[in-house]
């Protein structure tokens, strides 16, 4: 609890306050940070709850939920939800949902109120 500042995320348990990365996250990307998550390189969790931002990217092995900006780009490996924006790709396995703004795409099985052309897993491309 309160602020933590590491080189990278790999192997986390519980954050609830801030995380600050350094650099990219390592080979386990696991936990869940609730509050801010900011990384100067990527951003990286089990589960991202609260404000997340990196300057290349975010991802979650599983959730994201809430304010989510990604550089580069954005992967959920579950789903995300809220407000999620991303430089060039938003990606979920499962819901992309609440306002989502991609530079290029925006990727997931569902993706709910877009501002880019998006990409469904199921579907194809769609206008």
């Amino acid at each position: 609890n309160g602020v933590r500042i590491n080189w990278r995320d790999n192997d986390l348990r519980s954050i609830n306050g801030i995380n600050l990365s350094l650099w990219s996250p390592g080979k386990r990307v696991s936990g869940t940070i609730n509050g801010i998550g900011l990384g100067l390189a990527a951003t990286a969790a089990g589960n991202l709850n609260g404000i997340s931002v990196g300057g290349g990217a975010i991802l979650a092995d599983k959730n994201m939920n809430g304010i989510n900006i990604g550089g580069v780009a954005l992967v959920a490996g579950g789903s995300a939800t809220g407000m999620n924006i991303s430089g060039i790709a938003a990606t979920a396995d499962r819901a992309l949902s609440g306002v989502n703004i991609g530079g290029l795409a925006l990727i997931g099985a569902i993706v709910l109120l877009s501002l880019a052309p998006r990409l469904s897993a199921r579907k194809g491309l769609r206008a």
